[in-house]
């Protein structure tokens, strides 16, 4: 005990940095509870937390920091608690049949060759209005009609509850929409009318969103606008699928996403650009500190990027480490640290709690954690020699420093992300340093510094040029990411890691981050367990998706056969991909051979007729019936049965039915037999638990 006291008190000023990690605890442990916690139980224990601390400061002085961590990790809890419950609106209960919607939009983002809209405060047709959730959002399609937020609109839509996840532990799409009050979504089967035009000016900042958007579809390739609108407004509607997949195999997906990269590139290019022009007027430079003033005139563009780029939460981050970063250097403090990101963590999610649970702000913080741990363990005290280094070619000396700091920069973050990129998309990108090392000077010396004159000279009329010369630099990183993804052993598909294994990795990963002594290489023995994890779960033998859309069993390999067909793409590509297996790889013609013909091995055959299939697995009868003719057949021959149709409990005579009705209302099943051929059935609602979000 003395030993572990004497390691903390050598690491006393780094104390302070657990707090925001524990704020970040207590939101985590009301997402992991399967139930709604109890209001008169929370309250009671953010009293007992706040008794505790001024005990501790009155009598027990060595526990005063473990009251505060305490106090913090209560408050996260109360928090988000607080927010889930302020939000609660109405959820729509069931699909509806074409009815019509009107309403005033407050979001409006490209998707394709659509727009979604978000209606706030929608009437619908048919539809009582203390059951009328507070938002809904649908597709609309076309794009030349265009939508503006704050117009008022009416149109014929089909609306339906927000989807269940593809398979239980698959990402949580109610709690989302929870939060984001979205009680509906749907898609129109009427043109929009446009009942009134918003020319207020709170919609000012959303309709320069647009025009932007607008002008870099009409002045760009497809390809080309899709991107440069992911890097100026954040909006990521207008890029393929295709080429979202090569941006994610080549290991540059963070480019599609404002944040810290994007942010900190402008706010630099903004900082020395004023600089330079400072410089070039000697009755200013003379007199003012032209550090401070581009530092001040770098933080005010910077906002004006977030607010245009729409806000998401790693936008939101970098905004604040970089307003840190540049605060520190008008004041003359130290610019980058541990206490900087731990400023920016709280306040994100002070203003955002339900962003802990999403893979955009867990790989962000994660890499800006890791890099500045490195940082403090030497790497720039490494890029700073190189930099001083005496040489006869200086500038092959400048060239060796920024590829030496782009590798470790690019190795640290990317070691940092990995844990995240297997827990959420089971993929890790075996390129990405040299993806980064191609498409880095790329986009900060050309693409970056276009877009922003773009954004400068669109008003008078003169920006055609600097989104011509933007575009071929696009053009050029697209082709990085599409010759990098189709190399050899691009993308590792990993199983699906366990909660427990990312949770261990991120302790130990902050374990090394945030302490400084010897001790801080313990944290390497949870990040082993963790990375190990993936291999001890076993995958589902039969799927099945909300409503019974799709089914998918295993063979003897451990691979899935899916059903045949192209619909449902979001539900095959998480099955795969949660099961180790590359969608782009996936042999469609062999699962289609066996859904049609027959699979049969020594412990697992499928056979399959027009009305239903049975699939056995070691000495499990499993039966899924697609017609009443094949539910009675199912109800005869096997075990257990999934039907595509209405069924009655009593009129089968399986020892388990589970019926369209209960497919809807609980959302996607597995079934997994494990090793002593027991059997274990989870559907989504059962697994998210009862909380405000779930049906």
């Amino acid at each position: 005990m003395s030993l572990l006291q004497d390691k903390l008190n050598a690491e006393k000023e780094r104390w302070v940095l657990w707090i925001p990690i524990f704020w970040a605890i207590g939101i985590l442990v009301y997402f992991s509870l399967p139930f709604e916690p109890n209001y008169l139980i929370t309250f009671s224990s953010l009293i007992l937390s706040f008794s505790f601390l001024l005990f501790s400061f009155l009598h027990l002085h060595k526990t005063r920091f473990l009251s505060v961590l305490i106090i913090a990790l209560a408050m996260g809890f109360c928090l988000v608690q607080l927010k889930a419950n302020l939000l609660k609106a109405p959820v729509l209960e069931k699909k509806t049949k074409a009815v019509l919607v009107t309403g005033k939009t407050t979001a409006v983002s490209i998707a394709g060759v659509g727009q979604k809209v978000v209606i706030e405060n929608p009437t619908i047709k048919g539809l009582d209005k203390n059951k009328t959730p507070k938002k809904i959002r649908i597709k609309v399609n076309g794009l030349k009609n265009r939508i503006d937020e704050g117009d008022v609109i009416s149109l014929k839509a089909v609306l339906m509850p927000p989807p269940m996840p593809a398979m239980p532990g698959a990402y949580d799409i109610p709690r989302k929409f929870w939060f984001e009050q979205i009680g509906g979504v749907g898609y129109a089967v009427s043109k929009v009318t446009i009942l009134e035009k918003n020319n207020n000016y709170a919609s000012i900042l959303s309709k320069i969103r647009n025009n932007i958007n607008f002008y870099l579809l009409e002045t760009l390739p497809k390809e080309e606008a899709g991107v440069a609108m992911s890097l100026v407004t954040g909006e990521q509607g207008g890029n393929s699928k295709k080429l979202i997949n090569a941006y994610r195999d080549s290991g540059i997906a963070h480019i599609l996403s404002v944040s810290g990269l994007h942010m900190t590139m402008l706010s630099g290019m903004v900082f020395v650009l004023v600089r330079i022009f400072i410089a070039a007027i000697p009755f200013i430079a003379l007199r003012y500190n032209s550090k401070k003033i581009s530092a001040l005139v770098a933080i005010i563009i910077s906002f004006l990027y977030l607010l245009i780029s729409g806000m998401a939460v790693p936008a939101q981050r970098a905004f604040i480490m970089v307003c840190v970063v540049l605060l520190a250097v008008i004041f003359d403090r130290q610019a980058i640290s541990m206490r900087t990101i731990g400023i920016a963590l709280f306040i994100v999610l002070l203003w955002h709690p339900e962003a802990l649970m999403g893979a955009s702000l867990q790989m962000s913080f994660a890499a800006v954690y890791a890099l500045i741990a490195a940082y403090e363990a030497g790497a720039g005290k490494l890029n700073a020699y190189l930099l001083n280094k005496k040489s006869i070619n200086r500038f092959c000396c400048y060239i060796f420093a920024w590829i030496i700091g782009v590798i470790i920069t690019d190795f640290v973050a990317s070691s940092a992300t990995t844990p995240f990129a297997i827990y959420h998309f089971n993929r890790i990108a075996s390129y990405s340093m040299l993806s980064n090392l191609l498409t880095g000077p790329i986009l900060a010396i050309v693409v970056m510094p276009m877009l922003l004159l773009v954004c400068i000279l669109m008003p008078f009329e003169f920006a055609d040029i600097p989104s011509i010369v933007a575009g071929w630099g696009i053009k050029l990183i697209n082709y990085i990411a599409y010759e990098i993804a189709q190399m050899p052993n691009a993308v590792f598909v990993v199983p699906q890691m366990p909660a427990w294994g990312l949770l261990l990795m991120v302790a130990g990963g902050l374990w090394i981050c945030l302490w400084k002594t010897k001790w801080r290489f313990w944290g390497i023995i949870p990040i082993i367990f963790g990375l190990y994890s993936p291999y001890l779960y076993s995958f589902p033998q039969v799927l099945a998706a909300q409503g019974g859309k799709l089914f998918a069993v295993m063979n003897d390999q451990g691979n899935l056969f899916i059903q045949p067909g192209r619909a449902n793409r979001i539900n095959r590509e998480t099955w795969l991909s949660r099961n180790g297996e590359n969608f782009n790889d996936y042999n469609k013609k062999l699962a289609k051979q066996a859904w049609e013909n027959g699979y049969k091995t020594d412990n697992i055959s499928l056979t399959c007729s027009k009305s239903w299939c049975q699939y056995k697995y070691k000495k499990k009868i499993i039966g899924i019936a697609f017609d009443y003719d094949g539910l009675k057949m199912a109800c005869e021959k096997t075990q257990i049965v999934f039907s595509k149709v209405n069924a009655i409990h009593k009129y089968c005579n399986a020892d388990i039915l589970i019926e369209r009705r209960e497919l809807w209302k609980n959302g996607a099943y597995y079934l997994k037999i494990d090793k002593n051929n027991n059997i274990s059935i989870v559907n989504d609602a059962e697994y998210m638990g009862k909380r405000l979000w779930t049906p």
